[in-house]
């Protein structure tokens, strides 16, 4: 799956794992959540992609709240903007 650059706002669809404590019939498998996450597309390494909620403002672009997300559960990936914070 392609990409985009870094420092885009994206939305990013993925799959999370799921668990449950109660008994579950032996035909039965739970799936696993689908999660629609946006943000910063601040890092891009062989295994995971991370995302920011915030990139501040100021030289040296700091940013919080970050989430990575491995490669092998995203399912798709769309550039929501090409304007970078400054």
């Amino acid at each position: 799956m392609r990409l985009p650059p870094l420092n885009k706002l994206v939305a990013v669809e993925w799959l999370d794992s799921f668990m449950s404590a109660r008994w579950h019939d032996k035909d039965t498998m739970p799936e696993c959540a689908k999660i629609y996450s946006t943000g910063w597309l601040v890092a891009k390494a062989p295994d995971a992609i991370q995302l920011a909620q915030s990139v501040s403002a100021t030289p040296g672009c700091e940013r919080a709240g970050l989430l990575s997300i491995p490669r092998g559960c995203v399912t798709a990936i769309s550039c929501l903007s090409d304007s970078v914070p400054e």
